[in-house]
């Protein structure tokens, strides 16, 4: 990790977990030459590759990662343990709620309305 120079397990989905090579070992890195300024070089040309033509950044991904957990229904608490942040305060920057999401729980309460 480059905040704490830790290391820092990633769990990933089945599905992300079938999509990569063969296992090597724990000390090997898997982007091994990716430093810095080739992820800055490489990084927009992929986005293009896949036809996004936003200006986005790494940690971008990391944000739409944590918001998409949020959306999908995890809850906070989880995304933080996932996102590595050790104070749930700073995963609520990722908790952004969408408009839908408000409508639904706004309806969630209901009043009853019959007459005795």
């Amino acid at each position: 990790r480059q905040k704490t120079g830790k290391p820092y397990l990633v769990n990933i989905s089945k599905q992300a977990f079938d999509l990569l090579d063969e296992r090597r070992e724990n000390s090997v890195r898997v982007f091994n030459v990716l430093n810095d300024s080739l992820r800055y070089y490489f990084f927009p040309l992929w986005l293009s590759d896949v036809g996004i033509n936003k200006k986005m950044t790494f940690h971008d991904l990391r944000h739409t990662y944590g918001c998409l957990q949020i959306d999908a229904g995890t809850d906070i608490y989880t995304v933080s343990k996932m996102l590595g942040h050790r104070d749930l305060s700073t995963t609520q920057i990722y908790a952004h709620v969408l408009d839908e999401a408000k409508r639904n729980a706004v309806n969630r309460i209901t009043i009853n309305t019959m007459k005795p």
